[in-house]
């Protein structure tokens, strides 16, 4: 018996330390250990009818039973603790407090070692009561200790209470503590992936003033070689050539953008399914096989969960990670899509791997009755609306019918949270934090939403918009009234959300466009002035007084009819003109691109709204004089004509301003004088990447910034022409990507 029991301390005591998550002097699992080894028995002081759960309060036997066992296996510490809370618990469920364990603490050490020991497989149960204490065994009361710890390794003592050799479990991590840690760690890796977002946007602001003031750079910044992190990290495609355009019909990021991805799905990978312990000896689940279904469908169940807060975050437009980051929507876009493509996995093989561990262990019928509960159907329903979502979210689907698809994704949404909550209902309330959180998030964005809205028009709600509908260059120039009062005013780069409320088929639609200029019209002259976005405006009182009264100005967007909202808007334009929006808004962020000695602008189609909102910002300062480099890919002539007379017209007079106009075949820009104006025109696609390394041969040790926004093929010549030139450049080359098709 003592050679037993010594190799068993033995054994166990080359298991790892661990810490439980609670206090480090207690260990929980091991006095539930003890209270599990002796949950059959049935001592005679004991009333028969009342619950079995009641006889752990109740009988003097059990009370000393469970002390013995908690102090001479678990230690003091553990025992004055659990004494403690078994009294709450007590005193909770059947209004009885325990005595003190002073009572019990009379036992010498020759009348422990007589008390009879209960091991698996003796007589248990109420046909067999027990009419003095008893003791669990130390192996059962290891086996039990395994059960229950599953997942983790204890660390047993060897002490010289019981025949010299006894087996005291010390401060050992439980199962719920394990699962405490893995939830910390998925979501200690988003905030430092926010953390590094924000110090980095610090260091972007600092940079945007050092390079704003002339002053400043009297004092030279500590050399730092970013190109390499950018050529082999930051910029490049994940694979190859392909980025913005789609893979197999599959969006992939750019390579840091999938890495963070990469390393977060393998967090949860390891979090759901390694660090299990699987014993021969679980008084739960005899076969292995069972106990890894039991302990995987148990874990990916729980990290399903945990990820529920962050698809909520990353989905919505109002959102704080975000504003911290500066990161555009797209990114956390894709953040949010495989957040939500982990969260449905892992839920499905929650949902197959206790279907099949309740198949083992009894029948169809068994299974039949388990759906009959109803947290085993709300579980089932809430699995098969994730596993729905993730193919009704397709860009096909998006692209066919974008009302629908919202339709479908808010709704499932909605019922996968009800469902989610009906599944968790059993645990008393314990797991419906990631029921209420993702419905406060999407509270909040709701209100911001309605919130950004009023700043635009704070006295009603909605804007007047004026829409002209230019067959020829198959463009809708839309413009909604900017009042003096508006709280919220755009920014160059930055974009709104538009809401036709005139219309009842659009007016719960809600698309992004980009600001392409701010309007100033005199009624009396018809005359529209477009200003700079971020130009400053020095008025007299009676100026400001007059402009006030007598002008007005417009925010104009230009968009491209196609399907769907816009294909709408060029219905309203010809019919209606004039009707009423919600433009909620501003978006995004504005590119500090004054701050830099050269810029390119590389766009295509409806893509010159990014270049005609800096362009005033870019001419307008004389401290500043960037060379600035447009090349835009246009197929219809009206177009062009119309952008270069209407938007263009005085940014092109700029000396340090040249306009490189791309197609398929020759656009007569007339009335516009090329040859007057300084604007050439070249056949074909722009040649990305030899524009980029000829203007950053001409940088010299000047600081160069590229910005493309237009069809996918264009971005992604725009990002590989980017990243050749980082190789052999003397310049600093800043890449920025503007949304073109959301």
């Amino acid at each position: 018996m003592k050679a037993q029991l010594a190799s068993l301390g033995l054994l166990l005591l080359t298991a790892r330390r661990g810490r439980c998550a609670e206090e480090p002097s207690f260990n929980r699992t091991c006095a539930e250990s003890c209270q599990s080894a002796l949950y059959p028995i049935l001592f005679t002081d004991f009333v028969p009818h009342r619950a079995l759960e009641e006889q752990r309060c109740r009988s003097n036997l059990s009370l000393a039973s469970t002390y013995l066992c908690v102090d001479l296996y678990c230690g003091a510490a553990t025992r004055r603790l659990a004494w403690t809370r078994e009294n709450s618990t007590c005193a909770a469920r059947f209004n009885i407090s325990l005595p003190e364990f002073s009572r019990f603490a009379n036992y010498t050490r020759e009348e422990i070692s007589r008390i009879a020991r209960i091991r698996r497989g003796d007589a248990l149960g109420p046909q067999f009561p027990r009419g003095e204490p008893v003791l669990p065994a130390p192996e059962y009361c290891v086996g039990w200790f395994q059960t229950l710890n599953s997942g983790c390794l204890a660390l047993f003592k060897p002490s010289s209470l019981l025949i010299r050799v006894e087996a005291v479990l010390i401060v050992s991590p439980s199962s719920v503590a394990n699962t405490s840690r893995r939830r910390a760690a998925v979501m200690a890796f988003w905030v430092l992936v926010v953390a590094f977002g924000f110090l980095h946007r610090l260091y972007l602001a600092s940079c945007r003033v050092y390079y704003s003031y002339p002053s400043l750079q009297l004092v030279p910044l500590p050399p730092i070689r970013a190109s390499w992190l950018k050529r082999r990290l930051v910029l490049p495609s994940t694979f190859g050539y392909r980025c913005a355009q789609r893979v197999w019909g599959c969006s992939v990021p750019p390579r840091l953008q999938s890495l963070t991805i990469l390393t977060f799905v393998s967090i949860n990978i390891t979090c759901s399914f390694i660090g299990y312990r699987i014993t021969r000896e679980n008084y739960y689940f005899d076969d292995v096989v069972e106990q890894g279904l039991r302990y995987v469908s148990d874990r990916t169940g729980i990290m399903a969960f945990v990820n529920f807060p962050l698809i909520w975050l990353f989905g919505m437009r109002n959102n704080f990670a975000l504003w911290l980051t500066g990161w555009d929507f797209g990114t956390y876009n894709s953040f949010h899509r495989w957040t939500a493509r982990v969260a449905t996995v892992q839920a499905i093989v929650h949902s197959v791997g206790y279907t099949v561990l309740l198949l083992r262990q009894g029948s169809w019928n068994a299974l039949y009755t388990e759906y009959l509960e109803p947290y085993w159907l709300a579980g089932v329903l809430a699995t098969i609306f994730m596993s729905l979502i993730i193919p009704l979210s397709k860009p096909s689907l998006r692209r066919y019918s974008y009302e629908l698809f919202l339709a479908i994704h808010i709704g499932f949404s909605v019922l996968l949270l009800f469902f989610m909550l009906g599944h968790v209902s059993i645990f008393e309330g314990r797991w419906n934090g990631f029921v209420r959180v993702p419905t406060y998030i999407w509270i909040f964005d709701r209100v911001m939403r309605a919130l950004r809205a009023a700043a635009f028009r704070p006295l009603s709600w909605g804007s007047q918009a004026h829409a002209l509908y230019c067959p020829a260059a198959d463009i809708v120039q839309l413009s909604v009234r900017l009042e003096w009062y508006s709280l919220r005013k755009p920014d160059p780069g930055t974009f709104f959300y538009l809401t036709v409320l005139s219309d009842v088929q659009s007016r719960l639609q809600s698309h992004p466009f980009t600001v392409a200029s701010v309007v100033t019209t005199a009624p009396a002259s018809g005359v529209g002035e477009r200003t700079a976005l971020l130009a400053p405006v020095h008025d007299s009182d009676e100026t400001a007084e007059i402009k006030t009264d007598a002008c007005s100005t417009s925010v104009d967007f230009l968009i491209r009819p196609y399907d769907g909202f816009t294909a709408q808007l060029r219905e309203l334009a010809q019919e209606a003109k004039s009707f009423k929006v919600l433009v909620e808004g501003p978006y995004g962020t504005s590119h500090p691109l004054q701050t830099y000695s050269h810029v390119v602008f590389i766009v295509g189609g409806t893509g010159i709204v990014t270049p005609i909102s800096y362009l005033p910002c870019l001419i307008l300062d004389p401290k500043r004089n960037p060379d600035v480099h447009l090349h835009w890919a246009v197929r219809e002539p009206a177009f062009a004509s119309m952008v270069l007379d209407q938007y263009l017209g005085d940014a092109v007079k700029s000396d340090n301003i040249s306009v490189t106009l791309h197609a398929s075949r020759f656009v007569n820009i007339q009335p516009v004088s090329s040859s007057e104006r300084g604007i050439s025109q070249l056949m074909g696609r722009p040649n990305a990447a030899a524009i980029i390394a000829a203007v950053a041969a001409s940088a010299g040790q000047g600081r160069l910034a590229v910005v493309a926004c237009g069809p996918e093929g264009l971005l992604d010549d725009a990002r590989l022409g980017v990243v050749r030139a980082l190789q052999a450049a003397a310049c600093t080359i800043d890449y920025f990507q503007d949304s073109f098709a959301w």
